[in-house]
């Protein structure tokens, strides 16, 4: 195992890197060609950050995945989410466990995504429920903790139960329970994606920050 220490090394420090397609008002920082097949431009990312971390001097990381599709690579302390929507990729580097999502917003009809009685027995806010895109939300929000608790089964989605924390210039935060676990889930907007991370909410504060990276198809 090879031991990496993250800049500013702190156990709740979380970087999280969304790489997104390169517009008009969005200058490419990738300057390399983009694999297009999913699996292989993800390798891709990592590879880009395990650049950043070692100075340009990666020295061959051999990733891998488990049978749930859960990045793993032989470093002592760092730890990787991985997610997708559309040509973005979102990507949570983290010292100790982390879970992220990113969602294209998006109104989703709500009985025809989960029952209401689910809904109303596991979000403890209504009126966030029954309002405007906030399901699709809610959803990107608990796709985040699910991977933060390791859980991989439809059950294990259904059982989280999301308390609502509170609305910061219109983003939301959770802290979401599955059984006696429990963690923090903070949301972050990008155009018309929402960003989801879950984190340990064992402590006051943490240190996290988006790195914005675009790149050319």
């Amino acid at each position: 195992m090879i031991p990496v220490m993250l800049p500013f090394p702190d156990i709740y420090n979380i970087d999280v890197f969304l790489f997104s397609v390169a517009t008009q008002k969005r200058v490419p920082t990738v300057s390399e060609t983009v694999p297009s097949i999913g699996t292989e431009r993800t390798d891709f990312f990592i590879r880009k950050i395990l650049d950043i971390y070692f100075e340009g001097k990666e020295p061959g990381i051999e990733i891998k995945r488990n049978d749930e599709g859960k990045v793993l690579v032989n470093l002592e302390n760092i730890h990787f989410s991985v997610s997708h929507a559309d040509d973005s990729t979102l990507i949570s580097v983290s010292s100790t466990k982390s879970g992220c999502d990113i969602e294209k917003i998006r109104h989703l009809v709500r009985e025809r995504t989960f029952d209401t009685r689910f809904l109303d027995d596991t979000v403890n806010c209504p009126w966030i429920v029954r309002s405007g895109n906030n399901l699709m939300r809610i959803v990107s929000a608990r796709e985040a903790a699910l991977k933060y608790f390791g859980g991989k089964l439809l059950n294990d989605f259904k059982d989280i139960h999301m308390d609502f924390h509170g609305n910061i210039d219109g983003l939301y935060s959770w802290k979401a329970t599955l059984g006696k676990n429990s963690c923090t889930v903070g949301e972050f907007y990008d155009d018309d994606l929402t960003i989801n991370v879950a984190y340990t909410d064992s402590t006051p504060t943490i240190n996290l920050t988006i790195h914005r990276n675009y790149f050319s198809i």
